[in-house]
Order: C-alpha cells, then sequence, then structure tokens
C-alpha cells in the first residue's frame, strides 16, 4: 500500500492511525514515506445485539455519532449510556498509555493521511475525520488497503480522497480480507510508536525511500 501510493508522501503528510491493528499499518506508511506517526482515537459503538456491528461512534473529544439507520432510537437508551461511559474511559486510557506523556502531534496547516486496518461500515473513521477537522488541517486523506463501498460512499465528500488497495463489492468485515487477523497488543501499539518518535527525533530518513522515484 505504501508504495501504490507513494505518491502522497510528496505531500509531507502527518499519519494518525485508528488503533489498535491500524498503528501497525500506519508504522508501515510511516517508515515508507519517512512521515511522523500519531494515533487518533475514536471508538465504535458496537450494537446490543452484535457488539462488531457499529451503531455510531464517539469521537476523542465526546462527541456521539450515531447511524442514521438508529438515529431513530430503537434500541435501549440505558446501553448507550453505559457504553458511552465505558468508551470514553477507554479512549483517555488508551491516549494516555500510547502517547506516553508526548503531545499530540500538531496538524494545524498540514496534509493528515487517517489510516486503520480496513474500513466496514465508516462509522469511526468518520468520527476520526471530524475530529480532525476540528484542528484546521490543510488536507485530509484517508489511505487504507480495504474499505466497503457503503463507507467509502458516505466518507467521500468529507475528505480529500480516499486511498484503498480494494474496494470489494461484497464486503462482509475486515477481517475477511486477512491471513492473520490476531488482534494487535497495546504493547505493539506503544512499541511502534516510540520507535517512530526515536526515528524521526534522531533524523533517520528511510533506507527504502532513497530508491523510490517520488
Amino acid at each position: 500500500m505504501a508504495e501504490r501510493f507513494k505518491d502522497l508522501a510528496r505531500k509531507q503528510p502527518v499519519i494518525l492511525a485508528i488503533p489498535r491493528g491500524g498503528v501497525e499499518v500506519g508504522y508501515e506508511l510511516s517508515l515508507k514515506w519517512n512521515a511522523p506517526l500519531d494515533v487518533i482515537v475514536p471508538r465504535k459503538i458496537g450494537a446490543p445485539f452484535d457488539p462488531e456491528l457499529a451503531i455510531g461512534a464517539l469521537t476523542e473529544e465526546g462527541e456521539v455519532i450515531l447511524d442514521e439507520r438508529y438515529e431513530s432510537g430503537e434500541f435501549d437508551r440505558d446501553f448507550l449510556k453505559r457504553t458511552l461511559e465505558a468508551e470514553k474511559k477507554e479512549i483517555a486510557r488508551r491516549l494516555e498509555l500510547y502517547r506516553g506523556g508526548n503531545p499530540p502531534l500538531e496538524i494545524r496547516d498540514r496534509v493528515v493521511v487517517l489510516t486503520d486496518d480496513g474500513i466496514a461500515t465508516g462509522s469511526t473513521m468518520k468520527a476520526a475525520v471530524l475530529s480532525v477537522k476540528a484542528k484546521s488541517p490543510k488536507e485530509i486523506l484517508i489511505v487504507v488497503p480495504v474499505a466497503s463501498p457503503e463507507s467509502v460512499s458516505m466518507l467521500q465528500p468529507l475528505v480529500s480522497g480516499i486511498y484503498a488497495l480494494d474496494i470489494p463489492p461484497h464486503f462482509m468485515a475486515v477481517g475477511q480480507f486477512y491471513e492473520d487477523f490476531s488482534q494487535t497488543s497495546d504493547e505493539t501499539v506503544c512499541r511502534l510508536l516510540k520507535e517512530s518518535r526515536e526515528r524521526l527525533k534522531e533524523g533517520k530518513g528511510n533506507h527504502a525511500q532513497k530508491d523510490a522515484s517520488f
């Protein structure tokens, strides 16, 4: 993916990855493009009858974005309240743990690349987009390995571009496109972010970039 969309490196983007799996994807982009990497932590709101099915998402700032199919409130409001409280705590935990006391990257007037391991409903990515928009970036791009057609249609008006290796017509779940979709650990996320920060702090370029014709 980093090779396919390598022309985006000319924009000198800041890469914001959605944990946890998105950080592994974002790390490879940051390595290939010699770009700074940080996390953005929206949280999916799962349906009461199926936690894997998103009925909406929660931004880092606490804004609730419900899928229009569920805005009429055809589910337990007490369930929603409990879920939001739990997810707000999880957002705070992840931000503190993953950044390790470091401030978030400055994205004002910068090109921001948002990435994840894939996009199913698009709710979580939409929450990420809205969080970034509030910080006045120059441009927002989404770069992912795979996305559903429905999510692309929903997100396209919100960003400058969506780049995906595959947008398959028969999309069931992100995991169906991976040979290994085991959960990424907090430890892995922290390690990759730390390595990225240290590489840029030391001024190390990407050795692969020397051979790429940007």
